[in-house]
């Protein structure tokens, strides 16, 4: 059959579907050496069709955008993804299609739950939305089965003790965590048009993985200023953090930018010593990060990834220069043999966590919820104060603090 014929047969298939609201599926894939920028027709491709209007079930929604800022009404979207496992450096991994879905009137599209592999049902995954009208196309990558709530609030780390960099970490602490864009927004180029018919090449991509560093990873911060209070973390196996990464253009310093962030699991249980009376200290532990390099095909075009590979352990904590302030509201009393242990609630977001900085020139941003696996528990040998940043200790403090009994 000729490119031509194969791309009528194509449009054919859309019509019935879009009308008649049947899923269409095509069959056959070209048996393919190694992933080259080229045209593979969609009807070789083996890629359920489905209509954003008649997806009963989705895990997560995007929109199209053309550059005017109107929605791009009837565009495919060609959902991939991210390559799965673990990376050796140097190595690259291929990711195909698994299905293409078709904005709606107002340019959203959602992802089909009923499409996604099993292997990932219920994971948190990311995912590559890729967007063809004509030929142009752009693409997005978000997260989806995850869903994390985007509760308690943002604030910066303090600096290291000698640095003299520390800052009141409270009143930072202010404001709610910032509502993301859409996380499946995409914009095409201003040569993409409204409802244009798909090019006859299927996206792929390809992900290689140049280099591996080293990132320390803030858990929580721990601080007291009476000689009465001892506290200890633990950072258990199975733990989950949801970790920042970044994208870029060229992979150049200077060129970066936070990109959300990704939920990421400890392999192993970490300790911390307890630390007792007046102390200021910052809990770390470490991640590896790798800078990837992503090839989509049909669209040409290449961009670079630094995300969080696997969890390596260790501490590398620091002493802080400041303590947090306090609200008198936020704090309980706590007498001698007292204590207090935190394992439920969302902490705080640290939008500096994770050193990255001497790497692609920006640090990321790292939110560890108190849980079973990841808990803080205060001691106490007298009369004291137990204070939350952000509320009383048993709601949603972000993170936890002993002062002297004399501020209640």
């Amino acid at each position: 059959m000729t490119r031509t014929k194969k791309l009528l047969s194509l449009l054919t298939v859309a019509a019935l579907a879009g009308s008649a609201g049947i899923v269409g599926a095509v069959s056959g894939h070209p048996a393919g050496a190694a992933p080259v920028f080229e045209d593979t027709p969609l009807s070789d491709s083996g890629i359920p069709t489905y209509y954003t209007a008649n997806v009963a079930k989705s895990v997560d929604t995007g929109t199209v955008k053309l550059a005017n800022g109107t929605a791009a009404v009837g565009t495919p979207v060609y959902l991939l993804l991210e390559a799965a496992g673990s990376f050796a450096v140097g190595q690259t991994k291929e990711s195909k299609p698994f299905a293409v879905v078709h904005t709606d009137s107002q340019g959203r599209y959602k992802v089909p739950s009923a499409a996604l592999p099993a292997s990932i049902a219920g994971k948190p995954t990311m995912l590559y939305a890729v967007a063809i009208a004509g030929s142009s196309g752009e693409v997005a990558k978000f997260e989806v089965n995850s869903n994390p709530a985007a509760t308690g609030l943002s604030t910066s780390v303090p600096g290291p003790e000698a640095s003299g960099s520390g800052q009141d970490i409270a009143a930072s602490a202010s404001q709610a965590i910032p509502d993301l864009s859409e996380p499946g927004l995409i914009v095409l180029p201003a040569a993409a048009k409204n409802g244009a018919a798909p090019s006859a090449c299927v996206p792929r991509s390809t992900d290689k993985l140049l280099s591996e560093h080293p990132a320390n990873v803030v858990l929580t911060f721990v601080a007291s200023d009476t000689p009465y209070a001892s506290a200890t973390v633990t950072y258990t196996s199975g733990s989950s953090s949801q970790l920042g990464w970044a994208t870029s253009a060229t992979g150049k310093n200077g060129s970066w930018k936070s990109s959300g962030t990704r939920i990421k699991s400890s392999t192993a249980t970490q300790g911390f010593p307890t630390k007792t009376g007046k102390l200021k200290y910052v809990p770390r532990t470490r991640f590896m990060y790798g800078k990837h390099r992503i090839s989509i095909t049909c669209l040409m075009q290449t961009r670079h990834e630094y995300r969080v590979e696997s969890y390596a352990g260790g501490d590398y904590s620091y002493n802080a220069s400041s303590m947090p302030t306090t609200k008198r509201a936020n704090c309980v009393q706590e007498w001698k043999g007292s204590w207090f242990e935190k394992t439920s609630t969302t902490a705080t977001k640290w939008t500096n966590g994770v050193s990255a900085s001497a790497v692609i020139g920006i640090d990321l941003s790292i939110q560890t919820g108190f849980s079973s696996t990841t808990k803080i528990k205060y001691k106490f040998a007298g009369p004291a104060a137990l204070c939350g940043a952000n509320a009383p200790p048993g709601g949603s403090p972000g993170f936890m603090f002993a002062r002297p009994a004399s501020v209640l």
